[in-house]
């Protein structure tokens, strides 16, 4: 029904006397009678691409191509290019549908479109490892821009600053505390300035990359009480 439905809005679109045609980007109607290339001025039309093939419409963004899409199910040409067969059957369409046989009607739909709504929305329409090509894309992706980092880190990007260097975290530790750096939850909340050490309960996070023998190392909880 969806199919059929999609053919008689196609042909009432080629043959109704107020079509509507794409101009300078503006919808409009038209009291002329259709003719047989749309829109008027085809300069758009790539004939290298598409060859005999008529165009039929706008299509999905004004470019002469074929598409199965449903957000768009009337492509701006016809799938196949009209023979003497199919150009007989197109004078017997313009007549009642009803002296039209099933097959006839199947030829028609088959010159305009290559699938059914059906076959272009069935689930597993496509292979199940289309979606390799795509991970393998993107850990090409991946590696290369990881060996442009380390190409980049290794001959062109500035060594660390000195505040990341083992003594740099020391320092800024230190200066922290005797500033009192944030004495509600910051670092100054966790250092007892009475007893000079680190409140109990405390672990500091950043022991690992403060030096091994760093006085801040000693004054932990466990090992200053």
């Amino acid at each position: 029904m969806t199919n059929l439905l999609r053919l008689s809005l196609h042909k009432s679109l080629l043959w109704n006397p107020r079509l509507v045609k794409w101009n300078n980007m503006v919808l409009r109607f038209s009291h002329d009678e259709p003719t047989p290339s749309y829109p008027r001025n085809p300069g758009w039309i790539n004939r290298h691409a598409i060859g005999n093939r008529e165009v039929v419409g706008h299509g999905r963004n004004g470019i002469a191509a074929y598409g199965d899409n449903v957000l768009c199910p009337f492509p701006a040409i016809r799938y196949k290019v009209f023979d003497s067969d199919l150009l007989l059957l197109r004078e017997k369409e313009k007549g009642h549908w009803n002296a039209l046989s099933k097959e006839e009607k199947k030829m028609l739909y088959r010159a305009s479109f290559r699938q059914t709504f059906a076959e272009f929305t069935r689930h597993g329409a496509y292979p199940d490892t289309e979606y390799l090509g795509s991970v393998g894309l993107s850990m090409v992706v991946i590696a290369v821009s990881l060996f442009y980092y380390a190409f980049l880190k290794a001959f062109f990007l500035p060594p660390l600053p000195t505040t990341m260097t083992p003594e740099g975290w020391e320092n800024t530790v230190t200066k922290m505390i005797q500033l009192q750096w944030n004495p509600i939850t910051g670092m100054a909340s966790k250092w007892d300035y009475e007893n000079d050490r680190w409140r109990p309960g405390f672990k500091p996070w950043f022991l690992d990359y403060l030096p091994k023998n760093s006085p801040l190392r000693e004054l932990t909880p466990e090992e200053g009480s």
